[in-house]
């Protein structure tokens, strides 16, 4: 069932749009059959893989109808995956392991991009860094390429994504981290061989240099706080190399 559920779920992908909720509904029956017929002690590969596929179906944007149904949707994926990475051995199951992690990270940075008031929902933020920094404890940029980089892009996104939210001191040190993480995305991968990543950390390079370029005129920094030292140095060299990868215009 569980293969099924997987043919279903692609199919929803691929097939004619006007179809992908019956794949989807079919996949989600299918998966949630598997983990019902299981459970942490009967079967728990299965139950853990079963409560993995559901979440990505709970966790996918295209699939409910308005924020507030997507919000209550991220909640179920993250308590599916919680079961699941709760079920398996992370030294039995490294790969599995680290993809719950993964996930749950990911998971954490929608439910906050879906709050009313991100201000006060840092919280799921922090959850997601912890998460996606679990996972590198098993992705490594030698056998596991892939999925280091897909760490390295999401931790990023995460740092980025919660800098504005955050005191000044803090928020310079993710950014830090943020730029060390994309460099090293960027080290392992080629644009010519991976143009999709290629173009999406060069996304994510341009929204780290709006956050920082964001802290360097807040009116905290104009205020009685000051700007950690080095600062200005980091927003110059974020913002320069930005410009020299940036395709030039043509006259």
């Amino acid at each position: 069932m569980n293969a099924l559920g997987g043919v279903y779920w692609r199919m929803s992908q691929f097939d004619d749009p006007a179809r992908f909720d019956t794949h989807l509904m079919a996949a989600k029956a299918a998966y949630a059959a598997v983990r019902q017929g299981t459970s942490p002690t009967s079967q728990p590969y299965y139950y853990a893989i079963s409560g993995g596929n559901l979440s990505n179906i709970y966790s996918d944007s295209t699939y409910p109808d308005g924020v507030e149904e997507y919000a209550s949707n991220l909640e179920i994926a993250l308590e599916l995956l919680h079961s699941a990475v709760g079920a398996i051995d992370r030294d039995a199951l490294p790969t599995d392991w680290g993809i719950f992690q993964h996930n749950l990270g990911c998971i954490y940075i929608k439910l906050f991009g879906a709050q009313p008031d991100p201000s006060v929902s840092i919280d799921l933020l922090d959850k997601a860094i912890a998460n996606l920094d679990l996972s590198f404890e098993v992705r490594d940029p030698v056998d596991m390429l892939q999925y280091w980089v897909a760490s390295c892009r999401s931790l990023a996104e995460a740092l980025i994504s919660g800098a504005e939210f955050r005191d000044m001191a803090r928020a310079y040190l993710d950014l830090q981290r943020a730029a060390r993480l994309l460099l090293d995305a960027k080290s392992g991968i080629s644009e010519t061989e991976h143009p999709n990543q290629w173009g999406n950390l060069k996304e994510q390079e341009s929204r780290l240099c709006q956050a920082i370029r964001r802290i360097g005129t807040s009116d905290e920094a104009h205020g009685d706080a000051k700007l950690p030292v080095g600062f200005a140095a980091f927003d110059r060299n974020c913002h320069d190399n930005f410009a020299r990868d940036r395709p030039r215009s043509r006259a």
